[in-house]
C-alpha cells in the first residue's frame, strides 16, 4: 500500500508540474530526477548485515524549481525511499522586491545551520553525512517548516557578510525527546506553538586570486518537551576554504564544530568533523575525521575516519563513488565499512558539482 501511494504521489506531482496551463504567468519549472544504487559491506557487530555484502536502491529525489516572477522563485524536492514519499523541501523565496537587500524564504527547507546540513547528501564529496551531525535536531536532517529573513550587507574589500534569521516549526527539537508522563496526550499536543529559532552569520571572502572561503557561526534554540518546558540550544562554527591549484585542480578544506546543551539532565554534546577533498578534472579523492563526545567530562564516545573517492562521467550526470570507514565506539573493537554508490541525474540538477 505504501509503495502504491508513493507511486501515485510521484505520478500526480510529475503530471502537475508538466501539464501546460491556460493561466497567464505560469512557468515551466526545471525538473530533475536523481537516483542512486548503493552497495556495501561491514563487520559492525551491531549490524544485521555483518560480514554480508548488500545492494539496494537508495533514496530517489524529484526536484523542481523555477522563477515565479521577476521577484520570486520557488522550489520543490520530493524524496522516495523504502516505498514512502516525503516532501523534503517546498519553499518560495523573494530576493528582488524587498528594500535594503533583504530576502525572505518561506516553506519547508534544510536549515542553514553550518555548512553540511543546508546541502543534500548527494552533493557531498563523500557518501554519507558524519555521525556527529546527529547532534542537530531531527532524525535524518535539520529540516522543517520555517520563515527566513536574510540580509547581505555591503562588503568591505573581498568580504561579503550575510546574516540569516529563521523562525521554525520546532518539531525537530522534540523528535526522540518524548519524556512526558502521558505520551499519548503529549503526542496530541506536540503540534502546539512551540516555535524554535535559528540565527546564522556567514562571511564569504577571497584571499588573493587562488583562495576563496566562507566562515560562519550558528545558534539555535527550541523546546524539547512541551509539558515540562525543557529546551535545548546549539552553537556551531564552520569554515570552508578552496585552493585553486592549477587548471581543473582544486583542494577543499572544510571543518565544523557543534555544541549542544539540553535542559533535561543538563546533557551536553560536542561534535566536530574536518575533511580534505582534492579534485582533479572529473576525479576527486579525500579524507575525513570526526568525533563526538560528552562535553561534561570530555570523554570521547565516537570517532571515525574515512577515505573517499569519486569519478564523474560526462558532466556530472553520472557519478561513481567509493568509501572506506573505520569507526571506534566505546567498549568495542573498531569496525570497518566499505560503501559504493552510483548516482545518476536526469535534468538540470546534478548529483554533485566537481
Amino acid at each position: 500500500m505504501k509503495t502504491r501511494r508513493a507511486r501515485l504521489c510521484a505520478c500526480a506531482v510529475s503530471c502537475a508540474l508538466a501539464t501546460p496551463s491556460a493561466f497567464a504567468g505560469v512557468t515551466n519549472p526545471d525538473i530533475s530526477l536523481i537516483g542512486q544504487l548503493r552497495s556495501g559491506w561491514t563487520d559492525d557487530p551491531g549490524s544485521q548485515d555483518k560480514n554480508r555484502p548488500t545492494i539496494g536502491l537508495g533514496e530517489t529525489e524529484l526536484a523542481a524549481d523555477a522563477a515565479l516572477n521577476p521577484y520570486a522563485s520557488g522550489a520543490f524536492v520530493l524524496s522516495f525511499a523504502d516505498g514512502e514519499a516525503e516532501v523534503e523541501e517546498a519553499y518560495i523565496k523573494l530576493d528582488q522586491a524587498l528594500p535594503a537587500g533583504l530576502a525572505i524564504k518561506a516553506g519547508k527547507y534544510r536549515a542553514p545551520f553550518g555548512k553540511l546540513n543546508a546541502a543534500h547528501p548527494h552533493a557531498y564529496p563523500f557518501l554519507d553525512a558524519p555521525h556527529m551531525m546527529a547532534i542537530l535536531p531531527g532524525q535524518e536532517s535539520y529540516d522543517e517548516a520555517a520563515i527566513e529573513v536574510s540580509e547581505l550587507f555591503p562588503g568591505i574589500a573581498s568580504w561579503a557578510p550575510l546574516l540569516t534569521l529563521d523562525v521554525q516549526q520546532g518539531s525537530g527539537f522534540r523528535t526522540g525527546q518524548d519524556t512526558a508522563p502521558d505520551a499519548a496526550d503529549y503526542d496530541s499536543r506536540r503540534g502546539q506553538s512551540h516555535l524554535s529559532w535559528l540565527v546564522h552569520f556567514g562571511n564569504a571572502f577571497q584571499l588573493g586570486d587562488l583562495v576563496t572561503g566562507d566562515a560562519g557561526a550558528s545558534y539555535a534554540r527550541g523546546t524539547t518537551n512541551v509539558d515540562s518546558g525543557q529546551e535545548a540550544w546549539l552553537a556551531g562554527l564552520d569554515l570552508k576554504l578552496k585552493f585553486d591549484l592549477a587548471t581543473q585542480s582544486r583542494l577543499t578544506w572544510q571543518s565544523e564544530a557543534i555544541f549542544r546543551h539540553d535542559d533535561a539532565g543538563s546533557a551536553r554534546r560536542l561534535g566536530l568533523y574536518s575533511f580534505l577533498d582534492w579534485t582533479l578534472g572529473r576525479w576527486n579523492v579525500g579524507t575525513l575525521y570526526e568525533q563526538s563526545n560528552d562535553a561534561s567530562d570530555g570523554t570521547v564516545t565516537d570517532r571515525a575516519a574515512k577515505l573517499f573517492g569519486g569519478f564523474s562521467l560526462m558532466e556530472e550526470t553520472t557519478l561513481f563513488r567509493l568509501g572506506l570507514e573505520r569507526r571506534w565506539l566505546p567498549g568495542q573493537d573498531p569496525y570497518h565499512t566499505v560503501s559504493a554508490q552510483i548516482l545518476f541525474s536526469m535534468g538540470p540538477h546534478k548529483p554533485h558539482q566537481f
